[in-house]
């Protein structure tokens, strides 16, 4: 009897992200999503975040659809994320649900804040020499962001499986 060919496999799908921020912070928040970009592209990974809600869609719909289809959740914490009754009450229960069945928890210290009671078992980042620093405290603050997405990437990676695969093959022929 001839064996059958194995069908090919279907084409990966995009891993899917949260990003959890207040909107206090956007403009921290959008400099953040341009840093990860890169990430993005290469690890074919989408990242949303409620800029994406389209007029007429019902907002926490929308906000409690995307934390359950994530299977990574990023913080942006700030004092106006902890001081946020939403982000409080309704996504960070959400996402530690998600947690506890396994989803990857990605605490992003931008600015001095209470951040340790929301996730005080999980390493935050960005640190530099082993010491968090928030992103508003590195000079210049680029240099905040880019260690925030390489430590995030290492971390995504690891919950992935798999490592940053170049973008372009630059060997000749």
């Amino acid at each position: 009897m001839a064996e059958a060919a194995a069908a090919p496999a279907p084409p990966s799908s995009p891993a899917h992200g949260f990003i959890s921020y207040s909107h206090e912070d956007y403009r921290l928040f959008r400099r953040l999503k341009r840093h990860l970009k890169p990430l993005e592209t290469l690890l074919k990974i989408s990242f949303w975040a409620d800029e994406r809600i389209e007029a007429g869609e019902r907002w926490n719909d929308s906000i409690a659809r995307a934390i359950a289809d994530a299977s990574m959740h990023l913080l942006l914490f700030t004092p106006d994320f902890c001081a946020s009754d939403y982000i409080f009450e309704i996504e960070l229960p959400a996402i530690q649900r998600k947690y506890a069945a396994g989803d990857l928890v990605l605490p992003v210290v931008a600015r001095r804040c209470m951040w340790q009671p929301f996730v005080s078992a999980l390493q935050a980042v960005p640190s530099r020499g082993g010491r968090l620093l928030p992103i508003c405290e590195w000079k210049p603050q680029d240099s905040g962001l880019d260690a925030a997405r390489d430590q995030l990437a290492r971390a995504i990676c690891g919950h992935l499986g798999k490592p940053i695969p170049p973008a372009f093959d630059w060997s000749r022929p």
